[in-house]
C-alpha cells in the first residue's frame, strides 16, 4: 500500500501545485503538509484528508487511503484496550499541573492540585497570574510542548469535542507565548497542530468555554503574523476566516482590528480605515477606552495621506483621539 504522504506528494505534483498552495487550499500549515509528505507525521484525520483530497483534486483517493490507514491504526490501538482512557486522564492531569505551574504563582497549591479538565479549561480562558506577577512564558512554551507530546502519545481514535477544544486552545496559547521570543519553528508547530485539532473538531464550538474551532485557529494565525511583522500573511489568513461563524462580536471585532492593523502596516490606509469603521459599527465598545484599538485609530489618523487625512482625523476625534 502506498503511504499517505507519498500519495499526497504524487497527486500534488500531478496537479502542478506547491506545498504552500496545497496548505492554503486545505487551510493548514505548510510545514504540516511537508511533514506528511516526508513521513514525519501519521496519517491525518478524516476531515484533514478530505480537505487535502479536494486541494489536489484527488477525487477521493486520499480519503480512501486515509480510511485504510485509520483502520490499521485503530486495530493496533485496540491492543491497548482500556489503557487509552487512563492515558487520557493522565494527559489532562499532567498538562493541567504543568500549565498551572507555568501560569499561576508557585504558592497556589489548591490550583496546582487540580487535575480535572475543567481546571485546565478555566486557565485557558482566564490565565492571569493570581499573584499579579509576570507570566513565565518560556515555561509555558515548554509545558505546551510536553502536553502536545503526551497527547499524541495517547493515540486514541475518537477524542471528545471537549478534549480537542482544550488541547487546541492550549496549543494556541503556547503559540502566542512563543511569539515573545520569536521561536518561529515552535509557533508553526503549535499552530499546525491546533489546525489539525480544529479540523478534527469540525465546527466552531464553545466546549469547556474555549470558543475553539477552525476559524478561531485562523484568527490566531492573523494575530501572530502581525506580531511577527508579516502583514501579507495576516491579510491572507484573514481572508480565509468565515467571520459569520465566529460566535461573539468581540471575536469578530478582534479579527477586524488585526486586519485593519495589517493593512496599515502595508500602507493601505483607506482599507485600514474602512475596516476600522466596520469595527466601530459592529462593537464600538471594542475601540472606546481600549489602549490598543485607540492606538490603531491614532496611527491611521497620524499617517494617513492628504486625501484621507481629514476623514481619518474626524473619525479619530469621535473617539476623543488627537492625531
Amino acid at each position: 500500500m502506498e503511504p499517505f504522504g507519498e500519495a499526497l506528494r504524487r497527486l500534488r505534483l500531478r496537479a502542478g501545485l506547491s506545498v504552500r498552495e496545497v496548505a492554503r487550499r486545505a487551510t493548514c500549515g505548510k510545514s504540516y503538509v511537508s511533514d506528511l509528505e516526508h513521513g514525519r507525521r501519521r496519517g491525518p484525520s478524516m476531515p484533514v484528508a478530505q480537505a487535502l483530497d479536494k486541494a489536489v483534486g484527488a477525487g477521493g483517493e486520499l480519503v480512501a487511503l486515509a480510511s485504510v490507514v485509520a483502520n490499521l491504526t485503530n486495530g493496533a490501538d485496540a491492543v491497548e484496550g482500556d489503557g487509552d482512557e487512563v492515558r487520557r486522564r493522565e494527559f489532562v492531569g499532567l498538562t493541567g499541573a504543568a500549565l498551572f505551574d507555568a501560569v499561576l504563582s508557585p504558592s497556589d497549591d489548591s490550583a496546582r492540585a487540580g487535575g480535572a479538565i475543567e481546571a485546565l479549561a478555566e486557565i485557558l480562558v482566564d490565565h492571569a497570574p493570581s499573584s499579579g506577577g509576570p507570566m513565565d512564558l518560556p515555561s509555558l512554551v515548554t509545558a505546551v510542548r510536553a502536553a502536545k507530546r503526551n497527547y499524541q502519545a495517547c493515540r486514541y481514535s475518537h477524542p471528545s469535542p471537549a478534549g480537542l477544544s482544550v488541547y487546541g486552545s492550549l496549543l494556541l496559547r503556547g503559540a502566542i507565548a512563543a511569539t515573545h521570543s520569536g521561536e518561529r519553528h515552535t509557533i508553526t508547530e503549535f499552530l499546525d497542530e491546533a489546525a489539525e485539532a480544529g479540523a478534527r473538531l469540525g465546527h466552531e464550538g464553545n466546549h469547556m468555554w474555549t470558543a475553539f474551532g477552525p476559524n478561531n485557529v485562523l484568527c490566531h494565525r492573523v494575530n501572530i503574523a502581525i506580531r511577527l511583522g508579516d502583514a501579507g500573511a495576516a491579510i491572507e489568513y484573514a481572508r480565509q476566516v468565515e467571520i459569520d461563524k465566529l460566535q461573539a462580536n468581540e471575536r469578530r471585532a478582534g479579527l477586524l482590528l488585526d486586519t485593519s492593523r495589517a493593512f496599515l502596516m502595508r500602507g493601505q490606509h483607506e482599507k485600514a480605515l474602512h475596516i476600522l469603521r466596520a469595527v466601530g459599527d459592529l462593537a464600538p465598545q471594542e475601540i472606546a477606552g481600549r489602549a490598543a484599538p485607540l492606538r490603531l485609530v491614532r496611527d491611521i489618523s497620524a499617517t494617513a495621506p492628504p486625501t484621507l487625512r481629514r476623514e481619518a482625523r474626524e473619525y479619530a476625534a469621535s473617539f476623543g483621539v488627537d492625531a
